[in-house]
């Protein structure tokens, strides 16, 4: 494969499973825990203020009533941060790759030795 072209979709994945890890769930369970919930992993980037919100006190983000343009859901983009973090996600996935191919060179190696 075009290592151009393996790059690009190891960077694609980087950054698809770094927008999952907004999805992963952080419990609240007063109203002070829900002005900062930070979201992202391996280093929170979005900053956001559930604190009006007094529906429930159980697991952010609730995707599914967030409305971005609202200006009671204010939240912030700490770009640096979601570079660093898309940097280190892109770092693991490579050296994942990298230690797989590697794996399985050495074993299509040896069975090509003992045949």
């Amino acid at each position: 494969m075009n290592l151009k072209v393996k790059h690009s979709i190891l960077f694609l994945f980087s950054l698809a499973l770094l927008i999952a890890t907004l999805f992963v769930p952080r419990e609240a369970d007063n109203l002070a825990q829900m002005k900062p919930v930070k979201l992202g992993y391996p280093v929170t980037f979005i900053n956001q203020d559930f604190s009006f919100d007094d529906a429930s006190f159980s697991y952010f983000p609730n995707w599914h009533r967030f409305k971005p343009f609202m200006k009671e859901y204010p939240y912030k983009i700490v770009w640096p941060r979601f570079v660093v973090s898309l940097l280190i996600t892109f770092l693991l996935v490579e050296g994942l790759i990298y230690i797989l191919e590697t794996a399985d060179f050495k074993i299509r190696q040896k069975f090509a030795t003992s045949e």
